[in-house]
């Protein structure tokens, strides 16, 4: 930025040796503490100006960077390699090692997708954000070419004089030399590789998908609880973020030894440790002799759009629980679909276990790659499955978003079909080679099941991994079919292959990649259907319209 031609420096960034980089190394990534956020607001006080990367950085410490850095007067340049080509080419050179492709790919993604959060969460702020694709300004015409002019408008420097000086007229031209010299500097396998890898790659005009923290507290008059106080919360997340969950809760009258404060997420409960000192509620309630006592010791969680945090008040042993409060996470605009980007095109994709996925992931590959897939182009990856598992991210802002749905108790009898009958998941000889935690009790395990046993005893088989996989109800992880531009049925997969092409201009011909021995309706004892009727309700509630029992019948 000196190159501008300024008189004094328009970034003064901080290097590794700044106060927030070193407190970055120490933050603890289980559970953030207050004491660090402290220390970063004071590292940011008073500083016109900061330089941070966001390579390696914990989401907790990213959330209160922002929150921090969103305080105040300040604008915001983001900078970054737009092209992923380019991007990855970045990352290789200088490395004495290549590392694996999916370490490669991982690191990628996790960068790209910290500053599209960033982004997001600034300009959701109300702040002023100009992101700077590099490549943008290594193009012919000088510093006089529009990015460039962009850029000065949003510095401020647009019509000061002697800002285009002669000292910054050559930096596009050495911009385009050092990127076309990173690429050539690769051999001839890691360049196709990469040619092949960015057709799979988003970048800053895929940002994340967002939530928002909401407390909706029962409390007031009339209500045995008095006060609560849930602390300061990042106003933009992420699915999967950690963050740091403390208040205080007052409930009416004398504070009882033997209250519990109780917390509930998702199947995950626990007792908080209640009745830490709280002065500032106490202040704020004199009258209340609970308030003395009030907080709760910090407890970190996972955020998640379908586990809501619930809280619950106890006032003595036996005593049914009180809801206290409930903290959820609403999508900021858009629901996040975890899928398969197809970057030449921006097409998203959410796969469902046992609904032509194996046939559709490699329908997509050879659409995009132009080969049938195989190994030898999959990096080693064995099975598609591996190599897309790989590559998933969050597709929700791609321009053409689809999946694909199946009557629930097909879909069901299906899995059951592949992994039981075919693949002999749960026979003896496959689980003594399969880790499980918990482990289970194998000399009293019903190995090889028929499908009766295995309806029956479905809470049991579905601690198996695969088993858990291939039976998960798509109402348990697939995003609303409001957030997809088309949905569907299993029995129009022409269509799909047909839009497809449309979509693209390339041949799509759909393969039939898993031929199971099928299980007829009518050989399912109508016990059993009924009780899989009960085990699928939750799906075919999401795909009223589409799929119902009375259908199969």
């Amino acid at each position: 930025m000196s190159e501008l031609g300024c008189a004094e420096p328009l970034i003064e960034p901080f290097g590794d040796a700044g106060p927030h980089h070193l407190l970055r190394r120490e933050w603890r990534t289980d559970m953030p503490r207050e004491s660090d956020e402290k220390r970063l607001r004071a590292a940011l006080a008073d500083r016109r100006a900061v330089s941070q990367q966001v390579d390696d950085v914990d989401a907790g410490f990213l959330n209160a960077l922002v929150a921090e850095a969103g305080r105040g007067p300040r604008c915001h340049l983001i900078v970054c390699l737009g092209d992923s080509t380019h991007r990855l080419a970045d990352r290789l050179a200088g490395l004495t090692e290549r590392p694996a492709v999916a370490t490669l790919l991982q690191q990628d993604r996790a960068g790209i997708e910290n500053l599209a959060y960033v982004e997001v969460a600034l300009r959701q702020g109300g702040r002023a954000v100009h992101r700077l694709a590099l490549e943008e300004l290594a193009v012919d015409g000088g510093v006089d070419t529009p990015a460039w002019q962009a850029l000065r408008a949003f510095l401020g420097v647009a019509n000061r004089p002697g800002i285009v000086a002669g000292a910054g007229a050559s930096w596009p031209t050495r911009l385009q030399r050092e990127l076309q010299e990173t690429g050539a500097a690769l051999d001839p396998k890691w360049r196709d590789l990469l040619a092949r890898e960015t057709r799979w790659i988003a970048g800053m005009d895929l940002p994340p998908a967002t939530l928002a923290p909401v407390v909706r507290a029962a409390a007031g008059d009339g209500q045995p609880i008095r006060l609560v106080k849930i602390d300061r919360l990042p106003a933009v997340l992420r699915e999967g973020d950690v963050i740091r969950l403390s208040g205080a809760v007052v409930p009416v009258g004398a504070a009882s030894p033997q209250r519990k404060l109780l917390l509930r997420h998702g199947e995950h409960r626990q007792r908080l440790a209640w009745g830490q000192d709280s002065p500032g509620v106490a202040a704020r309630l004199p009258g209340e002799s609970a308030a003395a006592r009030a907080r709760f010791k910090p407890v970190a969680l996972p955020v998640s759009r379908r586990r809501p945090v619930s809280l619950s008040y106890c006032a003595e042993p036996g005593a049914k629980p009180v809801p206290v409060a409930e903290l959820a996470f609403e999508p900021h605009g858009r629901e996040a679909i975890e899928g398969i980007y197809i970057a030449p095109w921006s097409i998203g994709y959410q796969p469902i276990p046992k609904a032509a996925c194996t046939s559709i992931k490699e329908m997509l590959f050879r659409m995009t790659v132009g080969e049938p897939f195989s190994s030898s182009l999959a990096e080693g990856a064995r099975h598609v499955h591996t190599y897309f598992t790989q590559r998933r991210r969050d597709v929700s802002a791609a321009a053409f978003r689809f999946v694909v749905v199946r009557d629930p108790i097909k879909r069901f009898l299906s899995a059951y079909s592949s992994r039981v009958l075919r693949h002999k998941e749960l026979s003896r000889a496959k689980l003594l080679n399969t880790p499980l935690d918990p482990a289970l009790d194998l000399d009293d395990f019903p190995f090889d099941p028929d499908l009766t046993t295995f309806v029956d005893r479905f809470d049991l088989y579905r601690r198996i991994p695969t088993i858990a996989h291939h039976c998960q109800p798509i109402s348990e992880f697939l995003a609303p079919l409001s957030a997809f531009d088309k949905v569907y049925p299993f029995e129009h997969l022409r269509e799909l292959a047909g839009d497809l092409q449309r979509l693209t201009g390339v041949a799509a011909e759909l393969p039939h990649s898993q031929r199971a021995h099928r299980i007829a309706l009518a050989d399912v004892p109508p016990r059993i259907f009924d009780k899989l009727v009960q085990l699928c309700a939750s799906d075919y509630e999401m795909l009223a319209g589409l799929y119902s029992p009375a259908q199969l019948r």
